[in-house]
């Protein structure tokens, strides 16, 4: 998540659009998101948001009042969010077509294929 966000920074800031003072990089967190097999997964909100620095003295203050519980999800609903934002990320025609066909040999026949 990282790579691509201070990709766009730089590309700014080297193009000129963006002074390196004017507005310092600030990662913005997307959560944690992991496919563990068999038709499972797991998606932790609780990072969503740009990172906060646990030494800030302001930030008992800000996060205070806030009583929400971050989004966790886990079994076959994570699983499909991780896979539907994996496909998403994708650039380019060939791997939108092909990695769900991938995904559908893999349903079908399993992932070890040596016993065919």
């Amino acid at each position: 998540q990282v790579a691509p966000q201070q990709g766009i920074y730089l590309s700014k800031v080297l193009n000129g659009t963006q002074r390196e003072d004017e507005k310092p990089f600030e990662f913005f967190s997307l959560g944690s998101m992991a496919a563990m097999g068999e038709w499972k997964g797991v998606y932790d909100g609780s990072s969503i948001g740009p990172l906060k620095d646990p030494n800030d003295k302001n930030l008992k203050q800000q996060t205070g009042g806030d009583s929400r519980k971050p989004p966790k999800l886990t079994g076959l609903m994570a699983l499909l969010l991780w896979r539907f934002a994996y496909w998403g990320r994708q650039t380019s025609i060939v791997n939108k077509i092909l990695i769900p066909m991938y995904w559908f040999k893999a349903w079908l026949f399993g992932r070890d294929i040596s016993r065919y």
